[in-house]
């Protein structure tokens, strides 16, 4: 039986994630389509809160397609968005391996992969299409903010690699070595549960649901449970030289 395994992870350093494709046992007539689309660029009321925000918000909706605009450049795409919101457009850019085939189409024909591929692009609610012939091992994809690097496919199996070595240094910040072994991989989720909740200079409340900084809460104690206490000394300090000293003490 034939295998395709697929491992995302964050980039090292670049706001955007990096995708490998492994291919095992594959016929070669075997293709790969992807789809990408719906940047709204809408505002979550509280980041996406689960039990708070929709919890199809992350879905690839056909209204979030509107006033999408692609510029597809051989295996690579330019996609701006956001024109008309509060925040001003905003652009992301995705390199392809160089084989891949890359279209617009239809986000109301995504029942098979034939029909949306076959579909004809919205003029005003686009998606974007790619299409793979799994003839190699391997395959990578990077889908990130757009910014004033040049990325071409030829950097990006070191770009997974800088990525792949971040991913094991945190999650071989917390070691955990007993005769169980479905016990000793924790170290590694406690780990990089710790690195979700962290953001910029603190300690968010939680990962996904209260996704905010609040003080005094238990998540300020991450850091020394991890041994990261650089970062909380980032966290206390940023606390400390927020708080308001300048006040007279009231009593109620």
């Amino acid at each position: 039986e034939g295998e395709i395994r697929i491992t995302v992870l964050p980039l090292d350093g670049i706001d955007g994630m990096i995708m490998k494709i492994d291919v095992k046992d594959i016929p070669d007539s075997i293709k790969l389509i992807s789809v990408f689309g719906g940047a709204s660029n809408k505002r979550f009321w509280r980041n996406g809160d689960l039990g708070v925000d929709d919890p199809e918000g992350f879905s690839l909706k056909n209204e979030s397609c509107e006033g999408n605009q692609y510029s597809i450049q051989k295996n690579k795409f330019i996609l701006t968005y956001g024109q008309k919101t509060k925040g001003g457009p905003r652009q992301i850019e995705g390199v392809f391996p160089l084989k891949a085939e890359l279209k617009t189409a239809s986000p109301y024909q995504m029942m098979t992969p034939e029909d949306v591929w076959k579909s004809l692009a919205d003029e005003s609610k686009p998606i974007l299409l790619s299409m793979l012939n799994l003839q190699e091992k391997s395959y990578y994809i990077v889908i990130k903010n757009k910014d004033k690097s040049n990325i071409t496919y030829s950097d990006l199996l070191e770009l997974y690699d800088r990525a792949e070595k971040r991913r094991l240094t945190i999650a071989n910040s917390l070691t955990v070595n007993t005769p169980d072994p479905f016990l000793n991989p924790l170290g590694g989720v406690i780990s990089a549960a710790a690195d979700g909740v962290w953001q910029n200079s603190c300690w968010q409340h939680g990962a996904i649901g209260w996704r905010m900084p609040l003080n005094g809460w238990r998540a300020a104690y991450v850091g020394d449970a991890i041994g990261w206490h650089d970062r909380a000394r980032m966290h206390f300090d940023g606390y400390a030289a927020s708080q308001i000293t300048n006040i007279e003490p009231s009593i109620p």
